[in-house]
């Protein structure tokens, strides 16, 4: 499976679970430091805007230009409150850019953690903050990316 085959298969079970928990759970997260167990356990049955390889996915773009600058994720989920939530990056054939504390999923890790609430308002918002890896399994298997 190929990167952009990894990201319209994501992208497009997103669009077509939106509000629906057990929809969104064929998502399934593995690896995880929570208890999720797929997209609908991190999104729930609340509202979210939806971007693909989008470069509206920094709101503070003048805050944290080192960390942020010049890489995007791949599928942003955003909260009707503004807050990006959920940072995908899907990868295919190629591993994580290095060293590790550069990669770009590091860099969306501290972007996300400065420019979004622990445990939001939640009369406006309940989706949980997560960064996600897509990839098929064998992507898993080179102990460079596990």
């Amino acid at each position: 499976m190929t990167e952009d085959e990894v990201v319209d298969f994501v992208y497009s079970a997103l669009q077509s679970g939106k509000g629906d928990i057990d929809d969104l759970n064929r998502v399934r997260i593995t690896n995880s430091t929570s208890d999720a167990n797929g997209l609908g356990d991190l999104i729930g049955t609340w509202d979210f805007d939806l971007f693909k390889d989008d470069s509206r996915w920094n709101t503070h773009p003048g805050f944290m230009v080192d960390v942020a600058g010049g890489v995007r994720p791949d599928i942003i989920v955003r909260s009707k409150s503004g807050e990006n939530r959920i940072l995908i990056e899907a990868k295919g054939a190629t591993g994580l850019r290095t060293p590790m504390e550069t990669s770009q999923v590091v860099r969306y890790f501290l972007h996300l953690l400065c420019t979004s609430l622990q445990t939001p308002n939640e009369n406006t918002v309940a989706i949980r903050r997560a960064i996600l890896m897509a990839a098929p399994e064998e992507w898993y298997s080179d102990t460079k990316n596990a």
